[in-house]
């Protein structure tokens, strides 16, 4: 009996540690950077922070991101896609919205066991499709997105 709760005790522990995940198994970060645009004052060309924007876009579906006091947003583009059409409003139920077109080359990418596959973008362009009136102009900053340390489109109010 004694050499049978042994046998169980050390089966046990084995078993413990070989359920433990290897530290590539985990994925602490995001895989998939998103479309990081900030907001400029047209007039002082300076960061501007807006009391709300409403944001929406054909990859998001009918799900719209409200954000508040926001000078820097963050969008999720649709990975294999190739053009997003993304909306703004600065309140949300204005009836018109500017519409900005991203249009980009996906690149997908292994990343690790645990994280998967992700996506950096490259030959991003924007352009001003529809503008309502708030948006006045856009500036691409950047052509690739491969993080979220920088702001990649420039939105003037």
């Amino acid at each position: 009996m004694k050499n049978l709760l042994k046998i169980s005790a050390i089966l046990t522990v084995f078993l413990a540690f070989w359920a433990c995940q290897d530290d590539e198994e985990i994925c602490a970060e995001d895989t998939t950077p998103r479309l990081v645009v900030q907001f400029y004052d047209t007039s002082t060309q300076k960061i501007k922070t807006l009391d709300s924007v409403y944001v929406s876009s054909n990859f998001l579906g009918t799900t719209t991101y409200a954000y508040a006091k926001a000078s820097k947003i963050y969008i999720p583009l649709s990975g294999a896609a190739a053009t997003d059409k993304i909306k703004l409003k600065l309140k949300k139920n204005d009836t018109s919205a500017d519409e900005i077109t991203i249009n980009y080359t996906p690149v997908e990418k292994y990343q690790s066991k645990g994280c998967g596959f992700g996506y950096t973008y490259q030959d991003v362009s924007s352009t001003l499709t529809t503008p309502a009136p708030n948006v006045q102009s856009i500036t691409q900053n950047l052509t690739t997105i491969e993080n979220e340390s920088e702001a990649h489109l420039y939105i003037y109010y």
